[in-house]
């Protein structure tokens, strides 16, 4: 099989997208090749017929690695295509390689091992119903005090508090791929993103409104009957129980809202966001994995 390896200097849709459907890739991945964290972008061809995709780019908030994604036609389970795509990435970088793959993509789970690449991190993104009659264990409501994200805000010392707890949990989660060196303006933007949704995003303070305790994060969808959950947290595993009844308040929330669905994101690497998944029924799912080269 005559394989040709061409730089991408163009998107070719009617080629591109037939391989991206047979990856379950979305056509936004296409996006990328106009992206200026674009760094390599390639193709690779079979008898004039498109057969895999590789790109790699940077990331501003995670810059101690760089991103790759790879597709290629799995009806073609020879090596040989993913095997000569690497080959020119790694002539043009040298830097730790980081990837991301569906649990189901057993052949190219395969071909990632068998070049260096280690399993560090796995994120469950399950379904929950708000229908669903879920028998929550309580927090003792003596013990703390509820606030929306929308009224935190406006208390300039909590919402500090917040960014400094959001930003120590987050970093000990993603060890493996440290974030980039910020200012603290820059997270309160990222937590009060356009996305999130202010009056369903919870906080649990202590009793005297001066610490946080816990928080969970809702956000809107693309999908119309839908909402996402987003960072969670707690300053302690004694907060694990309070944690749980902020997600049961938003499920509340999500269905006097007419929300049907709240899709979770549950790392590995987080033992609170573990915790929560562990006591929330939710739809199976496969993990979405993550790899990487040093």
């Amino acid at each position: 099989m005559s394989i040709r390896i061409e730089q991408i200097r163009e998107i070719n849709r009617e080629k591109m997208v037939p391989l991206l459907k047979l990856c379950f890739e979305k056509e936004s991945f296409l996006d990328m090749l106009h992206s200026p964290n674009l760094q390599v972008a390639y193709a690779a061809y079979c008898e004039e017929e498109l057969q895999g995709i590789i790109i790699a780019w940077v990331n501003t908030f995670h810059p101690h690695c760089m991103y790759v994604r790879l597709h290629s036609n799995p009806l073609y389970p020879e090596k040989e295509i993913q095997e000569k795509l690497f080959a020119i990435l790694h002539d043009k970088i040298d830097s730790p390689l980081q990837t991301s793959i569906w649990e189901t993509a057993v052949g190219l789970r395969s071909f990632y091992k068998s070049i260096g690449f280690k399993e560090i991190r796995r994120t469950y993104m399950p379904v929950i119903s708000v229908k669903t009659k879920i028998p929550f264990i309580t927090a003792n409501a003596d013990r703390f005090v509820v606030k929306s994200m929308g009224e935190l805000v406006k208390n300039r010392l909590l919402f500090h508090k917040l960014i400094t707890l959001v930003k120590r949990n987050y970093e000990h989660t993603h060890l493996d791929n440290p974030v980039a060196e910020m200012e603290d303006n820059s997270w309160g933007k990222m937590i009060t993103a356009d996305d999130v949704i202010l009056d369903g995003s919870f906080i649990g303070l202590d009793t005297a409104e001066k610490n946080i305790l816990a928080y969970s994060f809702l956000h809107t969808s693309e999908k119309k009957d839908t909402a996402e959950l987003g960072w969670v947290g707690v300053h302690s595993p004694e907060a694990n129980t309070l944690l749980r009844s902020l997600v049961f308040q938003q499920i509340k929330y999500a269905e006097k809202h007419n929300v049907q669905f709240i899709e979770g994101e549950f790392d590995t690497t987080d033992e609170c966001a573990m915790s929560l998944l562990k006591v929330i029924p939710v739809s199976p799912s496969p993990a979405w994995i993550t790899y990487r080269k040093e």
